[in-house]
């Protein structure tokens, strides 16, 4: 994952930038400031857009820390929409995750007038949650929390989640105003426990734009990063 050596570049583009009497007149100028991004009552399920066909692009920072050394991954993932249920409980869409054109992943998703879940997680054999786990709320309003604690597969799982004020992020494909959710959890399986943190970034009629979460437990560190590249919706 190339998040350190990002931070990296972009501090010594900050040193350049303040230097004086180097000559060349450079003055860094700053990105424009966006409109902040709302999304009214009644409306919060554009904030994933869930039709059969639509899929969205990402390109993926993954670093793994183990006692042996760190491994380094960087790679492109698309998610795409093969199929959506109307259910009693809202719009359950399957989305197949696809690394070089093949399925690696599949996740089903729950998209209602309360908010936007996660059911279950696997391809050959799927992990379906005890109940689904809340991505978002709704209303979206600043500062609310949510709680779930539940199992899914040999995990016992439990998560604080926050919805953050509208921030802007940069993603591969443009820089977005977005609604920001903080999460922090615990996953047990036996004798391990794994400590998780992170943040998804919705966009309203765009759909999950940038995500970040971090992992550490006695056996390993890890740290991903997610942005969207491209985004094709029906």
């Amino acid at each position: 994952m190339k998040i350190q050596h990002l931070s990296l570049a972009l501090v010594a583009i900050a040193i350049v930038g303040c230097r004086g009497g180097d000559g060349n007149g450079y003055t860094p100028v700053p990105p424009s400031k966006l409109e902040p991004v709302s999304v009214k009552p009644g409306q919060e399920a554009t904030l994933m857009p869930i039709a059969v066909g639509n899929q969205w692009t990402y390109n993926v920072e993954t670093i793994i820390a183990t006692q042996k050394g760190k491994a380094q991954r960087k790679g492109e993932l698309t998610f795409k929409i093969t199929k959506v249920d109307d259910t009693s409980n809202g719009k359950q869409a399957t989305i197949d995750i696809l690394s070089s054109g093949k399925v690696t992943e599949r996740q089903i998703w729950l998209v209602n007038d309360k908010g936007i879940y996660q059911v279950s997680t696997g391809v050959a054999k799927p992990v379906t949650y005890s109940t689904p786990i809340p991505l978002i709320l709704f209303p979206v309003d600043k500062n609310k929390t949510f709680k779930w604690k539940g199992s899914g597969g040999p995990y016992q799982r439990s998560i604080d989640a926050k919805i953050l004020e509208n921030q802007e992020v940069d993603t591969d494909e443009k820089r977005y105003s977005a609604i920001g959710v903080e999460t922090k959890g615990e996953n047990k399986d036996g004798k391990v426990t794994q400590k998780t943190s992170g943040i998804i970034w919705f966009v309203p009629g765009v759909g999950l734009v940038r995500y970040r979460e971090s992992t550490l437990s006695s056996e390993n560190a890890t740290e991903q990063l997610l942005q969207l590249k491209s985004h094709s919706l029906k």
